[in-house]
């Protein structure tokens, strides 16, 4: 099994924009094809979401993936995603995110929030989990 823990601000927007962007998706997209990977929310979006609303949100603006979770409300981002890895077993997994996340740097693609997802963090990504053969 393959997870994209994902951000959204910082990382599907940018500029401060408040709105997720439909060219950041696209590059979402790409990770998401290239290596099987399916994606658990974790960025503040997801509270008073269910799954299927972040989903329809993300396909409305053309997300092709499959969202399969979300985090707990937890301390901190790190032990939220550790609280999510903990029944789970066989499973390489990446962070995206504009902010560190503690304890997950080996496996963090740190974004820039004035560009957010770029080409180069697809490329890493894709590296990082690896082809779908």
């Amino acid at each position: 099994m393959k997870l994209i823990f994902l951000d959204i601000d910082g990382v599907l927007n940018s500029h401060g924009n408040p709105e997720i962007e439909h060219d950041k998706v696209l590059l979402l997209n790409e990770i998401v094809k290239e290596t099987g990977a399916d994606v658990v929310i974790t960025s503040t979006w997801r509270i008073g979401q269910s799954i299927d609303m972040l989903q329809k949100t993300l396909n409305d603006l053309g997300f092709t993936g499959i969202v399969v979770g979300k985090t707990a409300e937890l301390w901190c981002r790190g032990e939220e995603i550790d609280d999510y890895l903990y029944h789970l077993s066989d499973v390489r997994y990446i962070v995206i995110d504009d902010l560190w996340v503690d304890g997950h740097d080996f496996c963090q693609i740190k974004t820039n929030t004035k560009h957010g997802l770029t080409k180069y963090h697809v490329d890493l990504a894709i590296m990082m989990l690896g082809g779908m053969k």
